[in-house]
């Protein structure tokens, strides 16, 4: 994501759970906006503005608005004071839904 100083994400699935790590180095990741330095968790939504439409009833504040990027688009809100989550649109699937055998890591 060259507009982030080239970071890269990470995400692993499982049946315990699904994780998301972010690769980047100290002074970049404190060149970060904070909203993205101190995101706690993502979820895949099938709609942001869905999500931003209710968020906005319950007063929920929006800390970024709906981004495109490569995954499909992003967008954070402060669920709770200190508790900032991500909103991924997942439109992008050979990302979030690799085939692992095109990959190496499954034999035919």
């Amino acid at each position: 994501m060259e507009e982030y100083f080239n970071l890269k994400v990470i995400g692993l699935q499982s049946v315990l759970g699904n994780v998301s790590a972010v690769v980047i180095d100290d002074k970049s990741l404190s060149e970060l906006p904070d909203f993205i330095q101190y995101t706690n968790s993502m979820f895949v939504v099938d709609s942001i503005e869905a999500v931003y439409e209710k968020a906005k009833q319950l007063g929920i504040p929006i800390l970024q608005p709906r981004t495109e990027n490569i995954m499909g688009a992003q967008g954070r809100l402060l669920l709770a004071p200190g508790y900032i989550i991500e909103l991924a649109e997942a439109t992008n699937e050979s990302l979030f839904y690799p085939d692992a055998r095109s990959l190496g890591y499954v034999e035919n």
